[in-house]
């Protein structure tokens, strides 16, 4: 994880929305990145050009003539495998984790290639539309999507063909809900923004409240709770582990209970700054916390987000989930 790449290099690093991320040295030098995340390698003419005068590549690895390169056109950069060179104002940062590697081969197509054919996010917004609200007709299938509806009968078209969506007198709604859930759940990528994680001794409800008053604080950051914490709320199984949290703009938790965690793993609450606007549900979910109202992300999301939890039992708990969302058992559902 690059965050942590950057921890390791004497850095204290705070994420503040999707596109930026807060560096401070020892010295107490500081500045703030736009950054750019590539899922594959570049060769130095494949560079795109810094965003902002303070810039910073995540890149999974990077050649020697990568690292002069990105440098040479302003970017600072950091590698997933261990590497960092940042240019704070007075300052330069130089790091070298001791196992960190270097590729044999610079260019990586595939992951180009990949990035290339990603789903759109109104494509995916709508589908999860038809997964939580069918039957929806196609003008209001394009307002919950935020795309055109020439855009959406495109995506209706495609679905169709396939087999997984029908049409009635009512709109459009799956033909099996479990067929399209899975067709969903395998191209959706993740919220693809940035991530921050803390650690508290706190109960969680007590880490939640926390979190979403620090949240309150920033402006235009509104909140919605995701993860195990969101599931126990509408449909209660297991006492949840961990509190996952998206916001358009993040916090710095180290001043309400909380110490930075190395990762999801270690971490009992995450904030998460998406990119994708589906996140947020068309109608809010809303529900109370030891008295606070609270709101929740789409339940698609939910799902997602507890089938790529690392706790051991979320799998159990992702299928139990699952049902009570085909078969909306929730208590208290939204308002049409």
């Amino acid at each position: 994880m690059w965050q942590q790449v950057l921890t390791d290099a004497g850095l204290r690093v705070l994420v503040t929305d999707a596109d930026h991320v807060r560096l401070r040295a020892p010295s107490g030098a500081e500045a703030t990145f736009a950054f750019t995340v590539l899922s594959w390698v570049p060769s130095p003419a494949q560079l795109p050009r810094p965003s902002a005068p303070a810039s910073l590549l995540v890149v999974p690895r990077a050649t020697p003539r990568l690292l002069a390169a990105a440098v040479d056109q302003g970017w600072s950069i950091v590698t997933t495998s261990g590497v960092a060179l940042v240019s704070l104002p007075g300052e330069q940062i130089s790091y070298s984790a001791p196992s960190a590697t270097q590729p044999t081969a610079v260019a990586h197509p595939v992951g180009r290639g990949a990035l290339r054919h990603r789903v759109p996010w109104g494509t995916l917004t709508a589908v999860r539309s038809l997964l939580e609200d069918a039957p929806l007709r196609q003008r209001d299938l394009a307002t919950r999507a935020g795309t055109s509806q020439a855009r959406v009968s495109q995506v209706l078209a495609a679905l169709t063909a396939a087999g997984l969506v029908g049409r009635d007198t009512r709109g459009y709604a799956p033909t099996s809900w479990d067929a399209l859930a899975d067709w969903w759940l395998a191209r959706y990528p993740g919220h693809r923004g940035a991530s921050s994680y803390w650690y508290s001794l706190d109960g969680l409800r007590t880490q939640t409240r926390a979190a979403l008053s620090a949240l309150a604080r920033v402006p235009g950051s509104a909140a919605v709770l995701s993860g195990d914490i969101a599931a126990d709320l509408l449909a209660p199984w297991r006492h949840p582990v961990q509190v996952a949290v998206y916001a358009h703009r993040l916090a710095d938790l180290s001043g309400h209970g909380f110490v930075p965690a190395s990762g999801a793993t270690d971490a009992t609450l995450v904030l998460h700054a998406p990119r994708d606007p589906g996140v947020w549900p068309a109608r809010p979910w809303e529900r109370d916390i030891d008295g606070q109202p609270v709101g929740l992300a789409d339940a698609m999301q939910i799902l997602f987000d507890l089938l790529a939890a690392p706790a051991r039992d979320d799998a159990e708990a992702a299928t139990r989930f699952r049902t009570a969302v085909r078969d909306r058992r929730f208590a208290n559902p939204p308002a049409p």
